[in-house]
């Protein structure tokens, strides 16, 4: 992105047809296709007084635009939905200004770096996330149909309110409720396909025969006997050989589908959903699922009391390409490819698979490949929110929220024994499987007041307390000499007495005060206050107190 000159004016390199997007504080945004190459554009935003009284969420309250300090985006639920992904932060690219996302790899469901305020720490720069006002450490349970309104916090005056985790920037989530009326039913879906844009121009086999023979006779070396006779054959056949990235690429299935119903009154309003997400991935034998149920419902009970519950469960489901170890990493399967020989046939007779003795240290692709379909991970994530809102007095308002998140993860990847040659072998087959299983729940009370006066001034504060506990535990173990029978593969079928067995746990809680005033003059001056006092579990007793200065 980039910012307009004094006079408005501006340069910007970017691909031919895409969309730049013009946006100012008080002014309509703009979206305009770029067309051709060296454009010149001339655009004019038209003044939104509406912009300036849209109510954004930001921390444990809501504010009118006009009256915030810091800085805070908004993104919409319509524009989340125009780009085909699971990935609600990936939703997110090119939305919002200054704010960097980039995917973790082509993996599907490999997951998305967010970036708000740069690399703000060594360990984690990740932001923290808000849904619905309970705190978690990602996303990944929602889909971006699913998602009502995003707002992202990026400056001090903005995050203060959550203290430390809020050094990243913060990105608040609010997921789509049930509104009052009949019932509707509202179906959501696409299906399309990815596929890679270029392959990269290698040599076919008579290039990489002839230059591998004058490399060799400028080197004043033989050729060996039996690779001479194979170089020889793709010279004079002008063969073209083993295309290795059309061997390893597809053109991959993503489709998304959700169902929703919604309705009810105006004491009692709810939603559920239903969605399925599937993407294929570019590199065969890789791909990922994804199962969202929701439910929602909101209830008045009384004219001052209001209460409400959801829940999400997710279940996601990956297969490779990674490394053998669990791991998601696509692109060693495009570095062996481009590593491979041309003029070897990776293939021999009944579809067995070839050893290359000239090139060795580049394993046989298509048995990599084949590999992938034993690396799998699935997990499962339950994410539930009540609120408790309570009107004591004209302007007083007291809100608790309570939510619980839990997670377990199953990685489970097979490494089948196998001999192609001395190099390209292993030598006894292995079954690395992890179970990991996380759960945290946190608690809010606060309360917000808000007052008008005769001059036209405005004074609102937020006074809260909240209380934070996550604790969860981990077991993996690499088992050797495992059936290679899918109906064996289980640790407890190993015939090793070598197995390895690593765990971890963890256990860590946050208590928390909070405190903020908003005072606005007029709409002339805006002034804002802002305080918390962590304690955490993580220091030593005598320093587990910090008041972020």
């Amino acid at each position: 992105g980039t910012s307009t000159g004094p006079d408005g004016s501006f340069s910007l390199q970017a691909p031919e047809n895409s969309v730049l997007v013009f946006s100012f504080v008080g002014y309509t945004r703009q979206e305009v296709p770029v067309a051709g190459a060296n454009a010149n554009l001339a655009v004019t935003l038209a003044e939104s007084a509406q912009d300036l009284n849209d109510v954004v969420v930001i921390g444990y309250g809501t504010a009118r635009k006009s009256d915030l300090t810091g800085a805070v985006a908004s993104v919409s639920s319509a524009q989340l939905t125009q780009v085909a992904t699971s990935d609600a932060v990936q939703a997110l690219q090119g939305r919002v200004a200054g704010v960097e996302v980039t995917s973790n790899s082509g993996q599907p469901g490999s997951g998305t770096r967010i970036r708000v305020r740069g690399v703000g720490t060594i360990n984690n720069s990740d932001p923290l996330y808000v849904v619905d006002g309970i705190q978690t450490a990602d996303i990944g349970f929602l889909l971006p149909v699913d998602i009502e309104s995003t707002e992202i916090l990026k400056d001090a005056s903005a995050t203060a309110i959550y203290g430390s985790r809020g050094a990243n920037g913060v990105v608040i989530i609010t997921t789509k409720h049930g509104k009052a009326g009949q019932t509707q039913f509202n179906l959501f879906g696409y299906t399309g396909f990815q596929q890679i844009r270029r392959t990269l121009p290698l040599t076919n086999a008579a290039q990489y025969a002839t230059l591998v023979t004058e490399a060799y006779a400028n080197g004043g070396q033989p050729l060996p006997a039996d690779y001479a006779t194979q170089l020889q054959g793709a010279i004079q056949n002008n063969s073209a050989g083993t295309d290795y990235q059309s061997l390893l690429t597809q053109k991959g299935l993503i489709t998304n589908y959700s169902l929703s119903a919604s309705g009810g009154t105006e004491q009692n309003r709810y939603l559920v959903s239903g969605s399925y997400f599937q993407q294929n991935g570019i590199i065969k034998n890789s791909g990922f699922k994804k199962f969202v149920i929701r439910v929602n419902d909101d209830i008045v009970l009384t004219k001052r009391i209001k209460a409400g519950v959801s829940a999400t469960f997710t279940n996601n489901n990956q297969t490779g390409s990674g490394d053998g170890q669990g791991n998601a990493q696509p692109y060693l399967a495009l570095q062996y490819a481009l590593q491979a020989n041309p003029v070897l046939n990776p293939f021999g007779p009944n579809g067995t698979y070839v050893y290359d003795n000239i090139t060795p240290n580049t394993p046989n692709v298509p048995r990599y490949l084949e590999e992938q379909q034993f690396n799998k991970s699935q997990n499962n994530n339950l994410f539930t929110s009540s609120y408790l809102d309570i009107t004591l007095l004209k302007g007083l308002a007291f809100r608790s929220t309570f939510g619980i998140n839990y997670y377990n993860n199953h990685p489970k990847v097979f490494q089948p024994q196998y001999y192609l040659g001395p190099v390209d072998q292993r030598a006894q087959s292995a079954l690395i499987e992890t179970r990991q299983e996380n759960i945290s729940w946190v608690w809010s009370n606060y309360f917000n007041y808000n007052k008008t006066f005769a001059d036209n001034s405005n004074l609102s504060f937020t006074l809260g307390q909240e209380a934070q506990r996550g604790y969860g535990n981990g077991i993996s173990i690499t088992a050797y000499n495992v059936p290679a029978d899918a109906d064996l593969q289980y640790v407890s079928a190993s015939r090793s007495t070598g197995n390895a067995v690593r765990s971890t746990q963890y256990d860590g809680s946050l208590l928390s005060y909070f405190g903020r005033a908003n005072y606005n003059f007029r709409d002339r001056y805006l002034l804002t206050a802002t305080l918390r006092f962590d304690q955490t579990s993580k220091f030593l007793t005598s320093v587990r107190t910090a008041l972020p200065v």
